[in-house]
């Protein structure tokens, strides 16, 4: 893989809409022209291919561009479009275009809200306050906007482009665009603001990068630009979640005296150490911070190709991270991963479809989002799942992810015996921990404090029960024992 071409590309993804700041300044040609020459006239830039992602970055401009078919531009096109295609939603009223119009709140709409709250024109500045949605809008005019290109401008000129420099320029855009709205077009919501917009846009392109690299497909422009309505039915990319399992007992199981002072460092310990794992993940699967959607409180979202390698790289870290987890704190905290969770919902589907299971493993640990025996995980390379159509036809499986839901369902033809499907599962003995002492001469004599918080495992029997459909009458009972240490 070319390193120097994905951040040029990140990059170049990131800084496409950087003309509709230099537009909304007064510059009255396109966008793409404007900001293209602000970047190398102004900020100084000179790598022809970021240049490029700016200037080409619309298909009227791309269609006679003089450029190779794989420069970086036509990905930046096909991910702008894709970004572009979730921001813009009809408000049913005005049209036309506004330059001044100001970036509203995307609660307005929250729960069939009917508002029309908007932000102050400002930029994300901890001295200035938080910048709360007003009802009495006001027009973000010329000078504010030529304040954003200003410190656009100083935190571009003279700067090495490098894969550290991302996340800088990451956090600059996040500071001056967080409250310009992507869109001006008085027909459509302007609730998606300018640097949500170029960050989904970095994330589309660096995962469609990684989905060209690994398919060798190096004619970008055949690919991307040639066939676009082909490419979009391609599962280019994928949503991958992944939970800290444990917080509530990590910070609040505290014997101490000084609970508070312990409660505030845990939390504060956890929030760095998701901080990193992230970084780490994200460093592994060669994306950059801004394919991370969200963070917090234990949680996050990340964009992520859907290519085997990296399907591989992510089981291979919640491995090795588990078992980390596991050394430091014995089982207070685990990692669980989307791609597991996807596994125990199709474990489950599978046996109340009645299909024959070839092969099926269990979590280190047990897992929050399904009850103890009623898991299965996977991990690249190693542990497959995997199961066997015994029916007289072909069956399809239907999967889908909402709102944090996910719903597998196996779909075929009805046969002349079908049974009803139970499944019980229960916990059969508990395996107590082990509870360790040491001496700690720092605290006072006479008094303990944990150190790490322990869980008791278990073992558990899950009873797959045939019913025959009609008569109701309990035809078979099999057993699935699991134990988790």
């Amino acid at each position: 893989m070319n390193q120097e071409k994905l951040v040029n590309l990140i990059i170049g993804s990131l800084l496409h809409d950087v003309g509709k700041v230099i537009y909304r300044t007064g510059d009255g040609r396109k966008h793409s022209v404007s900001g293209a020459d602000f970047l190398k006239n102004e900020a100084k830039l000179t790598d022809k291919e970021i240049l490029n992602c700016v200037r080409y970055h619309h298909s009227d401009a791309l269609k006679n561009a003089k450029i190779d078919e794989n420069d970086n531009v036509y990905i930046t096109y096909i991910a702008d479009n894709i970004a572009s295609a979730s921001d813009r939603r009809a408000n049913g009223e005005e049209f036309g275009f506004s330059v001044t119009l100001p970036s509203e709140s995307v609660f307005n709409i929250l729960n069939d809200n009917n508002q029309k709250y908007t932000y102050l024109p400002k930029m994300l500045e901890v001295e200035k306050g938080i910048n709360y949605p007003q009802e009495n809008s006001r027009k973000f005019d010329k000078p504010f906007y030529d304040e954003v290109a200003r410190k656009i401008k100083e935190n571009i000129e003279k700067r090495e482009f490098s894969s550290e420099y991302v996340n800088s320029l990451l956090e600059v855009l996040e500071a001056t665009c967080s409250y310009v709205p992507s869109s001006t077009n008085m027909s459509e919501l302007s609730d998606i603001s300018l640097f949500d917009h170029v960050k989904m846009t970095a994330a589309i392109a660096t995962c469609i990068y990684h989905y060209l690299e690994y398919n060798n497909i190096s004619n970008y422009k055949e690919e991307l630009y040639n066939k676009t309505k082909d490419f979009y039915e391609k599962e280019v990319f994928c949503m991958y979640s992944m939970d800290i399992s444990g917080i509530q007992d990590f910070i609040y199981t505290i014997t101490s005296k000084e609970a508070l002072k312990t409660l505030r460092s845990r939390s504060f310990y956890l929030e760095i150490m998701m901080e990193h794992i992230i970084d780490e993940l994200c460093d592994r699967l060669e994306i950059s911070r801004a394919n991370v959607i969200y963070e917090g409180g234990g949680h996050c979202y990340i964009l992520v190709p859907n290519t085997p390698k990296c399907r591989s790289n992510i089981e291979t870290y919640e491995e090795e991270l588990n078992e980390w987890l596991k050394i430091h704190f014995s089982t207070a905290l685990y990692i669980g991963g989307g791609i597991c969770q996807i596994t125990s919902t199709l474990y489950n589907a599978v046996i109340f479809a009645n299909l024959d299971i070839v092969s099926r493993s269990n979590h280190q640990f047990v897992p929050s989002y399904v009850k103890a025996g009623r898991d299965a995980t996977v991990v690249y390379g190693a542990i497959d799942f995997k199961f066997k159509n015994n029916r007289t036809y072909p069956i399809k499986i239907e999967a889908v992810a909402k709102n944090g839901i996910n719903k597998i369902s196996i779909l075929g033809i009805k046969e002349e015996k079908e049974y009803e499907i139970v499944i019980q599962s229960k916990v059969t003995s508990i395996i107590e921990q082990e509870i360790k002492y040491e001496n700690d001469y720092s605290i006072p004599y006479g008094e303990e404090e944990v150190e790490q918080q322990g869980h008791n495992g278990c073992t558990s029997k899950t009873y797959i029960i045939k019913k025959d459909r009609w008569l109701k009458w309990q035809i078979f009972v099999q057993i699935v024992e699991t134990s988790w240490i």
